[in-house]
């Protein structure tokens, strides 16, 4: 069963990465350029389809929509698909259950971010 305290966390912000995925930003792609890490990426996921879209300049709100379903993901940056994945690992809480939780962070390395009117839907 996935367990979020098992770690033993000081900074809870490690479980999405643990047990489910995070969506980045981060246009320069902290730590190493990869595609993997930057803005609109499921963060780290190797085997996503990634395509670059440019986000806004520094002081403009980004438009950013994170779907799930089922364990199919998509991210959306001002309207255009950044990427596509598919979920396989049954150690990230697959499928995502009250008694088996999947969870979704967002993910920043540096740098200030503030987010607004963050909506969850359910369907």
């Amino acid at each position: 069963m996935t367990d979020p305290t098992s770690k033993g966390y000081e900074n809870p912000a490690w479980v999405a990465a643990h047990f489910g995925f995070e969506a980045q930003i981060n246009d320069l792609a902290r730590p190493d350029g990869a595609d993997k890490h930057r803005t609109g990426a499921i963060y780290g996921a190797t085997d996503q389809s990634y395509t670059p879209v440019a986000a806004r300049p520094p002081g403009k709100w980004n438009d950013y929509e994170i779907r799930v379903r089922g364990q199919d993901y998509t991210v959306l940056l001002n309207g255009q698909q950044a990427t596509t994945f598919t979920d396989t690992d049954p150690g990230r809480g697959m499928p995502t259950t009250a008694e088996v939780p999947a969870y979704l962070g967002l993910q920043a390395h540096t740098g200030r971010v503030w987010f607004r009117r963050i909506r969850i839907s359910v369907i």
